[in-house]
């Protein structure tokens, strides 16, 4: 019998994504961001969330190649593993429990940008994609700027 999986819903810029909760350490705020001199644009900086120091990856800017002005609360979503890396989004949507039936193969020909994706699925009336963290801490980050995901996220 295969267990459902559950995913946290959220918003980077205008585009709606999911990650797998098991890829997530946590959920997190911080009012303060420290920048790091010299390191690739898509750093943000470093956020301290209860004594341990995360890197902050912008992820609006990856995927969309845009960084967002919104002064709004951001969330931080801190991924696991021995990697202290947090991705910022703009807003948790939802925790959704699906199936694993329900989760579809992408249709692309990208399949450069394709490699981020577990799949996609279905979720208040539109295809949302489900994205993995992992792939993107296993990827340089100058590679990533390289990459189209408009295909697949839009």
């Amino acid at each position: 019998m295969k267990t459902n999986i559950e995913l946290i819903v959220f918003r980077v810029g205008k585009e709606i994504l999911a990650v797998n909760i098991k890829e997530i350490k946590e959920v997190s705020t911080s009012s303060k961001v420290y920048p790091i001199p010299r390191v690739s644009e898509y750093i943000l900086g470093n956020i301290n969330i209860r004594g341990t120091v995360w890197v902050l990856l912008d992820l609006e800017k990856i995927l969309l190649k845009k960084s967002s002005n919104s002064s709004s609360k951001k969330y931080y979503l801190l991924s696991k593993g021995d990697n202290k890396v947090a991705f910022q989004c703009d807003e948790i949507i939802d925790i959704l429990e699906v199936i694993p039936g329900e989760i579809q193969k992408i249709e692309t020909d990208n399949e450069e940008a394709n490699q981020f994706f577990t799949g996609q699925v279905y979720y208040n009336n539109r295809i949302i994609p489900i994205i993995s963290f992992s792939n993107f801490l296993d990827t340089d980050l100058d590679r990533l700027s390289q990459i189209d995901f408009e295909e697949i996220i839009r």
